[in-house]
């Protein structure tokens, strides 16, 4: 005996059912998901990164990258298409999503607002201010060459700006100084160069009660 729609009378000829209803009766009669109907999204203006530390792009695939990591469901996600309207003011994301709701795939359409805002991440601001945690000094031993010491620096400062950031390279008489924004990402770098050095560390201010050090990392090459 064929199944019957209790609620809109549709038979199971014409759709596969999902206990005992058509794939739109159940559907309107259970959460199947759960998304924001908006959303806000704040991006650094100078490096293009949200909050998470991750770009925002200006692909349809990345944006709405961010909009399904809201997604929430007690059933599988197998697959979902993304269109991205930005003919207005904030960014329209259209979503078809394909359900897996007892065995049965059903499909089903959103639509997320996503505002974005601009606002400088705490990296770019404390870059662009000079702000700096740590100094790794770079000295050359008799009879080495400034080329070897130039190539170290280079490297050092390459593995900071993967974590954090190097505001300024100096020259000095006897090498060079590269300042990082993170003491921690600084000494990671020397032990990547396989470095030996001396610390020194100098009180810089205070923070909320708490004081600040800078910390100055030396290596003879």
């Amino acid at each position: 005996m064929k199944k019957i729609c209790p609620s809109c009378g549709k038979t199971e000829e014409e759709n596969e059912f999902i206990t005992s209803f058509c794939p739109a009766c159940y559907s309107s009669r259970h959460e199947l998901y759960r998304l924001p109907h908006t959303m806000e999204i704040t991006v650094c203006p100078s490096c293009g990164n949200t909050a998470s530390g991750e770009p925002l792009g200006s692909s349809e695939k990345q944006l709405a990258k961010h909009v399904i990591a809201k997604f929430r469901s007690e059933h599988e996600l197998k697959s979902y298409v993304a269109k991205v309207d930005k003919s207005g003011k904030n960014r329209e994301v259209l979503l078809e999503l394909l359900l897996i709701v007892h065995g049965k795939e059903v499909t089903k359409h959103a639509n997320v607002t996503v505002r974005v805002t601009k606002k400088q991440c705490t990296k770019c601001s404390r870059r662009s201010s000079g702000y700096f945690e740590a100094i790794i000094q770079l000295r050359a031993e008799e009879g080495n060459a400034k080329s070897k010491i130039e190539k170290l620096a280079s490297t050092a400062a390459e593995l900071i700006e993967e974590k954090s950031f190097v505001p300024r390279v100096e020259k000095t008489v006897n090498g060079i100084d590269v300042y990082s924004g993170s003491a921690s990402e600084a000494q990671k770098a020397l032990h990547a160069l396989k470095l030996h050095y001396a610390i020194s560390k100098k009180q810089s201010g205070m923070k909320q009660g708490k004081r600040l050090y800078r910390t100055t990392f030396c290596a003879h090459v």
